[in-house]
């Protein structure tokens, strides 16, 4: 799993472009713990890939959890208030 938005980026005046990855906070801890676990080498511990998947859904469902908030928000406004 890589829970990122990744985003290329190559100006117009330039040869050259880079890629930039957006995270929350919850997928930048998922990451940081990830490599630090598994880099250079993937751990053979199976309890700790368990928990690192189950950190990676917990990350994941945050920003689920989010954007379904602020959907409901929006179809509530329209529905309701007119905003």
């Amino acid at each position: 799993m890589h829970p990122s938005v990744h985003y290329v980026v190559e100006p117009h005046w330039a040869e050259w472009a880079c890629e930039i990855q957006v995270r929350t906070l919850a997928e930048e801890l998922w990451g940081e713990t990830s490599h630090t676990i598994n880099y250079p080498h993937e751990t053979e511990s199976i309890a700790c890939r368990e928990q690192l998947a189950s950190l990676a859904r917990v990350a994941s469902g945050r920003r689920r959890l989010v954007d379904s908030i602020f959907a409901s928000r929006s179809e509530y406004n329209d529905k309701f208030t007119g905003k």
